[in-house]
């Protein structure tokens, strides 16, 4: 799987003539098919973008993603959703319950096709991209959908449900029983401080 997220900042170069041609600034989602239509990039001394399909991305590196020639690059993109804006909004059911703020998002590495969200604090669904409905404000999946928990992740260990989502959410954890103060323990006097014995014959009492 690949997070696509990661992607912006990276540089993209040819594989035929070897050049950089920029810098990626954004990227296209095609709703339609749930998948992602290209890259945008530009110069880093140039305002204009250009744009490149995700069919003619050879590699995604660790420093660079590689396409083929510069013939690719197109001067204007294709129509659809710029997913960069859309981190940080709120995913959420088409019943109105947020299931948290969008990290990232996760594509298939042989055809970019959406099928993976990340959340914040670490919780994904895992969805086909199709379901997805990139609106102006918020990210709609269908109500079936629940955040999952990466296994071994700390972010539940624990910790009760309700405890759990006050995290997943940023909200304050309630204290715990175990958090509770302890009453102070009050020393009073015993009975060996004070001498109450009866004074016996011969004694002044």
């Amino acid at each position: 799987m690949r997070n696509v997220m990661t992607l912006r900042g990276k540089p993209i170069v040819t594989r035929d003539e070897g050049a950089q041609l920029g810098i990626i600034s954004g990227i296209l989602v095609d709703q339609a098919v749930g998948r992602i239509a290209g890259l945008y990039f530009h110069k880093r001394w140039k305002k204009n973008t250009q744009f490149v399909k995700s069919s003619d991305i050879i590699s995604v590196g660790r420093d660079f993603i590689v396409i083929t020639s510069e013939t690719k690059v197109q001067e204007n993109g294709q129509s659809g959703h710029i997913l960069s804006d859309y981190r940080n909004c709120w995913v959420t059911t088409l019943s109105g319950n947020h299931l948290g703020r969008l990290a990232d998002v996760g594509t298939r590495d042989d055809d970019w096709a959406i099928e993976q969200l990340t959340i914040e604090n670490g919780g994904f669904i895992q969805i086909d991209g199709t379901e997805l409905v990139l609106g102006d404000d918020e990210i709609l999946v269908p109500n079936h959908f629940a955040v999952q928990v990466p296994t071994g992740s700390d972010s539940s260990a624990g910790l009760g449900i309700g405890r759990f989502f006050r995290k997943l959410m940023g909200r304050p954890a309630l204290p715990s029983s175990k958090q509770k103060k302890q009453p102070e323990h009050t020393v009073t006097p015993t009975d060996a401080t004070t001498d109450k014995r009866k004074p016996t014959h011969g004694e002044i009492s």
